[in-house]
């Protein structure tokens, strides 16, 4: 316990070892089931510290349990997600797939990510279109985020992203803005030359740091 306590001074500095304190706690769970909850965590905080985390299916499910207190669910699901190349259930998708019937935008962006990029699902980039423009129009950032990106490398269709690019900027996202006013100064990437709009973007964006 000593050593654990210790871990926990430091688990700010690095997410490894959040994880350790979370492997820790799901190991002792398995005989106290009390800790199930300490564990998920502790794993949450070492998952949403990685790049990207919120395309995992695996932290999906575990969030959605977590936030309905189903501490053992959500530290399984957790520990899978922490593990690379951790195995990704029919059942999980299945789940991931009524969410985004139900119109969640976690679950709308899954799906998206999944048939662009051919993970978990065929790939296809119309479907990917409609699950991405679903979840963007719920002004989720990641997901407007995730659709830009989409549609500049893999359509390559940086003119259909410009309105995206502005709908993230209106977000907060600070590259966006920066992005956006470069685009209005010189009239590119769809966006029409507004010197106006390109300071008041930039401007921002120095504002948001």
């Amino acid at each position: 316990w000593s050593a654990i306590e210790q871990l926990k001074k430091v688990a700010h500095l690095s997410s490894n070892v959040s994880a350790q304190i979370g492997v820790y706690y799901f190991n002792q769970a398995k005989s106290n089931p009390d800790l199930f909850k300490e564990s998920a965590q502790w794993i949450m905080k070492a998952i949403q510290k990685q790049d990207r985390f919120y395309l995992n299916p695996n932290f999906l499910v575990a969030d959605y349990a977590f936030n309905n207190q189903d501490y053992k669910t959500a530290a399984t699901a957790g520990h899978l997600a922490l593990t690379k190349g951790g195995a990704t259930s029919q059942e999980t998708l299945g789940f991931l797939s009524k969410r985004a019937e139900q119109g969640y935008a976690d679950a709308l962006l899954f799906q998206a990510f999944a048939y662009a990029t051919g993970n978990y699902f065929t790939k296809d980039y119309k479907k990917a279109h409609a699950f991405y423009q679903q979840a963007a129009a719920k002004n989720h950032l990641n997901a407007v985020i995730e659709y830009v990106v989409f549609l500049e490398e893999a359509v390559k269709d940086h003119n259909a992203a410009a309105p995206y690019r502005v709908q993230g900027a209106k977000l907060g996202h600070s590259k966006l803005q920066k992005i956006i006013a470069r685009d209005y100064y010189f009239g590119s990437n769809g966006l029409t030359k507004n010197t106006n709009e390109a300071f008041r973007w930039l401007n921002q964006a120095l504002r948001n740091g």
